[in-house]
């Protein structure tokens, strides 16, 4: 956070930033979107409810979104920056529950996510990993794969 280093390529290009964190709370702003406006929501709702709950976890978890839903309150006249708040909500040992508030610069409330993630270990994770494909050379690129040119298409 003090490096203000983007987490991931999609926040990197939405510019959303994380501005705390602490076990089952997370704090994150972006800019609002000249366009549109529902992606960008989607987006830092996800961010911030799965960053809630990744912060409960233990050394060798990791989390995998089962169902995100988001209840868009306004969307009208929105400029500024968008600030979202996520908490975890309920956790057990499978499976996480979290809400997202998000809101604009005046503290209007735009939209509420609420995330469902199943918990899974590492072995449990091994067991539904599969390979890259040989056609994928994009996903196998160990950093910025983001940045480069997709693959030349094969001539038949």
């Amino acid at each position: 956070m003090a490096e203000d280093v983007p987490l991931a390529p999609v926040h990197a290009a939405v510019r959303a930033r994380l501005r705390a964190i602490e076990p089952g709370r997370a704090e994150a702003d972006m800019p609002a979107p000249d366009g549109d406006v529902d992606g960008a929501l989607w987006l830092l709702g996800d961010f911030v409810s799965g960053l809630a709950v990744t912060s409960t976890l233990a050394a060798g978890e990791r989390i995998t979104t089962l169902r995100l839903t988001l209840h868009v309150v306004a969307r009208d006249d929105v400029r500024g920056t968008l600030h979202a708040v996520g908490c975890l909500d309920e956790r057990n040992p499978d499976v996480a529950l979290s809400t997202a508030v998000i809101t604009d610069d005046d503290g209007r409330t735009l939209a509420r996510a609420h995330g469902r993630n199943a918990v899974l270990r590492d072995e449990q994770a091994a067991e539904y990993r599969t390979a890259t494909p040989d056609w994928s050379p994009t996903a196998r690129a160990p950093t910025r794969w983001w940045a480069r040119a997709p693959p030349p298409t094969p001539t038949p």
